[in-house]
């Protein structure tokens, strides 16, 4: 069915809104790395005269970026002409566009492989561990259709060239470019979190597959690969990790580890306790609309399909907790529903204050979680971290445009996994099935019939790894991150030398290994001498 990007995006824009859920990135951003009113263009300089002199660059701009020391540092934006079709010149070309901060030409140059549009703002400098680390030079390339970068008219988006293979050669072509022209004596390092992560790992198999030698280095944080099913691409190992996984461990006694084992009392107690779950399914409405909606309108008025809905709510809530905020944070904000009592359908004072407490963090609309969320950016010190426009971007019902087509494509959409659930209201095949049909992050999007590729590139993708990747890659990943249930087998380290594997014990959903806030000590020292060693610094 045809579409058109502005229909859609709006549509999506508008159902996002209702939950404040909409994330910067979904927004095309024509304008990016554009100077500002309050942050004007500067002068040309020699680099400026070099990027125009290149063919297929153009719209080149330079704006000054502060620094964490106040000095300032030149960001340098500009765009790149790439074929729409890399199999077949006859689709024309399009714009790409490119991100620059120059510390020294014959530094190493640490490419940030956008799953997205271009996160450089221009007003401040990057200040990505890995680059601080290696004092890099930092380059950033806006992923195909996203941003300002299409590849089709913008009123007649059809994502017809929206496959990782594309965006590869994309990268290929930009890093080149840079290489015959711009960095001509440095190291390259790949890097990337999360999908951008992905897009930095399939850049290594890519360029084993086509013979490219592009990077001396690969070090993508937090990536999944989702290889699904062939008959779908929703994909339950992310919430069995969450289940099973997240928040375990702990010594006993511990706020941690109390919580572990509430939240799974939540979770079975919300089937089992009549008056709870009449309380969720009562609230549903109100504290979730646009999922409750998309239920409705496939199931009707049917409680039991209705309160599946209300456990997706919370496994994507909890989703955003673990992926974003250290657990120790907001663990003791978990409640303990055992005391709830059935029976008196009226019930004490107390008791009524309880079931509340649990309906609201069962809907994550506690101002508590705010102050955690508070704590941990103090925690951070003066590092960057996610606000809570970031982690509540975990609860939107659909990862943006064009995110969305491309999971159910090749790249698997993140699925919560049910096999836990207690009969009978409700059993783990009916909650399956609505996520499926009607509250999952893949089931709106008419790209899905007919396009998953079922699982083919993931399933070589983690072939590959195991045996013919001659590329170095460090994988890193949080022990209490979600997405950690998406990660390659860490026994691939063990069959390809050119492998490392490391797991941040309590980590998160972010590539801080310098912070020790976020990560170890000792996974923080593991990291940097593997880093150093794979580049023989």
């Amino acid at each position: 069915m045809k579409k058109t990007y502005k229909i859609i995006a709006t549509l999506l824009m508008a159902v996002l809104a209702l939950q404040g859920c909409v994330k910067e990135y979904m927004n095309p951003r024509p304008d990016e790395g554009q100077p500002t009113p309050d942050q004007p263009a500067v002068e040309e300089d020699d680099i400026v005269k070099l990027l125009l002199s290149i063919p297929g660059v153009s719209d080149v701009v330079k704006t000054e970026a502060k620094k964490a020391d106040s000095t300032t540092i030149a960001n340098y934006f500009f765009s790149y002409e790439q074929l729409v079709d890399h199999f077949d010149q006859s689709k024309g070309t399009y714009k790409q566009r490119v991100g620059m901060q120059i510390t020294d030409l014959k530094s190493p140059v640490v490419v940030h492989t956008e799953g997205y549009a271009m996160n450089m703002k221009g007003k401040k400098a990057e200040n990505g561990d890995l680059m601080n680390f290696l004092k890099a030079n930092w380059v950033e390339i806006e992923y195909r259709y996203f941003g300002s970068s299409l590849p089709e008219p913008e009123d007649n988006v059809e994502m017809t060239y929206l496959y990782s293979v594309y965006a590869a050669i994309d990268i290929h072509n930009v890093v080149t470019m840079l290489k015959d022209y711009v960095f001509k004596d440095s190291l390259w390092i790949a890097t990337g979190t999360s999908k951008c992560g992905t897009t930095a790992a399939l850049q290594a198999y890519f360029s084993d597959k086509y013979g490219w030698k592009d990077f001396d280095l690969y070090v993508p944080f937090c990536c999944p690969f989702l290889a699904a099913s062939p008959e779908s691409p929703t994909d339950r190992s992310i919430g069995r990790y969450l289940v099973n996984n997240c928040g375990a461990g702990y010594a006993e006694g511990t706020d941690e580890a109390k919580a572990y084992v509430n939240l799974k009392k939540i979770r079975e107690q919300a089937v089992t306790k009549p008056r709870l779950r009449n309380e969720i399914l009562r609230q549903y409405h109100m504290q979730a609309p646009v999922y409750y909606e998309r239920v409705l309108s496939v199931y009707g008025p049917r409680e039991d399909a209705a309160l599946c809905g209300a456990l997706q709510v919370f496994q994507e809530n909890l989703m955003g907790n673990f992926s974003y905020i250290p657990f120790g944070s907001w663990a003791p904000m978990v409640p303990d529903p055992d005391p709830i009592k059935e029976g008196e359908e009226d019930g004490t004072w107390e008791d009524n204050e309880l079931i509340q407490k649990v309906v609201d963090f069962f809907f994550m609309n506690d101002e508590d979680i705010q102050k955690a969320l508070d704590k941990a950016a103090e925690g951070a010190g003066t590092r960057s971290t996610f606000t809570a426009e970031d982690m509540l971007s975990l609860r939107a019902i659909d990862d943006g445009m064009p995110y969305g087509p491309q999971t159910v494509r090749e790249l698997g959409c993140a699925g919560m996994d049910y096999s836990w659930v207690p009969g009978p209201f409700i059993t783990p095949a009916l909650a399956d099935e609505v996520q499926e049909k009607a509250s999952g992050r893949a089931h709106s999007w008419d790209y899905y019939e007919g396009q998953w590729d079922g699982g083919k590139l993931m399933t070589d993708f983690r072939a590959w790894v195991f045996g013919e990747s001659t590329q170095k890659i460090i994988f890193v990943y949080g022990s209490n991150d979600p997405w950690t249930g998406g990660a390659i087998d860490e026994d691939a380290m063990l069959a390809n030398h050119n492998i490392k594997f490391f797991v941040n014990p309590g980590g998160t959903h972010n590539d801080y290994f310098l912070n020790e806030y976020y990560y170890a000590k000792e996974t923080s020292e593991q990291i940097q001498a593997a880093i150093t060693a794979f580049l023989g610094q």
